[in-house]
């Protein structure tokens, strides 16, 4: 079983909003242990949620934070300013200062 700090819903095939923190603390976190965002699953590739193709809501993923604090296990990615994108093929891997991190299926960037 993943535990995560932050997790994407099951129900969010088509938009995922961008989300901000600001001033968090985060105290004994693994880098892995952040999020997990899992790819948009085949079966979303059906007429009623999204037409012919996978609903992308899980490839569109921003989680942004600014001014983390940390205390004890600390990620070795993260600063007090980051960001962390979804593992999207056309996309995230030409993010300049971002980093892929399999376990999150994710990138970190600065």
């Amino acid at each position: 079983m993943t535990n995560t700090v932050f997790a994407v819903g099951s129900f969010v095939p088509d938009y995922v909003a961008m989300h901000e923190f600001y001033d968090t603390k985060f105290i004994d976190v693994e880098g892995d242990a952040v999020t997990y965002i899992y790819d948009p699953p085949k079966k979303w590739a059906n007429i009623k949620d999204c037409g012919n193709f996978p609903c992308t809501g899980p490839a569109n993923i921003l989680l942004s934070f600014k001014g983390s604090k940390f205390e004890g296990i600390r990620p070795d990615y993260a600063t007090a300013d980051f960001q962390i994108i979804s593992n999207n093929p056309g996309f995230s891997q030409y993010v300049p200062e971002c980093e892929f991190h399999k376990g999150m299926n994710a990138w970190s960037c600065e």
